[in-house]
């Protein structure tokens, strides 16, 4: 499902001596099966984004719009989005509650009234897409692991079925193979699935590998969106915004320095960029070493 923000506006406290505007006028477009990012400062937008697009919050201007379902200030429900939309807040294994991991994964599905046999058959499937063992389901989720009660969360939460899947800094709190591991295993998903992520991340390490579109927000507003290549190339803009740019990305612009023709900026890992560096000099282009 595609997600379509036209005009939107939300402020909080709206006539009180607290009055905080969040989003100004937001325009915001991520086609269907897509994985985009948001980044920005914090105080920019990002959790009211989130929360509006989930169905949490109702905006009060402008039009929400995911797939064929459509929401503005004047909608009675908000119910519409909330079937379509799965959010993973940060820090999700604080949600956990019940007893066992099968209990709380089935949570959600069991409470809209589905059929107790696929019940059983959504928590299997989201306990694999996790990469959960089925000998886990007995257990209590608070005997796990820190990283496995991450999965249990997030499984809880793909047991819904989400078209739309909205991560909060889903990685905040793991180590670096946990936050590998499980963006490979969500962008897999959403593969196989054709569903569209949306990730919010303050990593732009994460950022920059995984997201095909990002957009930045500042102060209520998106001040700049495009390919990651195309966000990262304007440094300038987004050190003035409080942001920093993927470290492969600024050993590029060292390198640039000294490079002609330039090295693309398209290239976020240290294999890849050792690979166009081998390939340049097998070219025979020349280039001095930085130091």
């Amino acid at each position: 499902m595609q997600i379509d923000l036209r005009g939107v506006s939300f402020t909080y406290g709206q006539g009180t001596q607290q009055e905080k505007q969040a989003l100004k006028q937001l325009d915001l477009h991520v086609p269907a099966g897509a994985l985009a990012a948001v980044i920005g400062p914090t105080g920019s937008g990002k959790s009211t984004l989130v929360q509006l697009i989930g169905g949490l919050l109702r905006p009060e201007e402008g039009i929400i719009r995911v797939g064929e379902t459509e929401v503005n200030e004047r909608s009675s429900s908000l119910s519409p989005l909330r079937r379509h939309v799965g959010i993973v807040f940060q820090y999700p294994e604080h949600q956990l509650f019940a007893d066992t991991v099968e209990h709380d994964i089935a949570y959600g599905p069991r409470n809209r009234g589905v059929p107790e046999e696929e019940v059983r058959n959504r928590v299997k499937q989201a306990m694999h897409w996790v990469g959960l063992p089925e000998s886990l389901s007995d257990r209590s989720p608070f005997q796990l692991s820190g990283g496995q009660m991450r999965r249990v969360a997030i499984a809880g939460v793909l047991a819904m079925l989400p078209q739309v899947l909205i991560l909060d800094e889903p990685t905040a709190g793991l180590d670096p193979a946990g936050r590998e591991a499980l963006l490979q295993r969500i962008d897999r998903l959403r593969r196989e699935r054709r569903m569209t992520v949306l990730l919010v991340s303050h990593s732009m390490e994460e950022v920059a590998r995984y997201a095909e579109r990002i957009f930045v927000l500042h102060q209520g507003r998106c001040v700049l969106q495009g390919s990651p290549a195309e966000v990262f190339a304007d440094e300038g803009r987004l050190k003035g915004w409080g942001l920093d740019i993927p470290e492969i990305t600024a050993l590029i612009h060292r390198l640039n320095r000294k490079l002609d023709p330039p090295l693309p900026l398209d290239c976020f890992t240290v294999e890849a960029l050792a690979r166009l560096l081998a390939n340049r000099r097998g070219e025979g282009a020349s280039h001095e070493p930085v130091r």
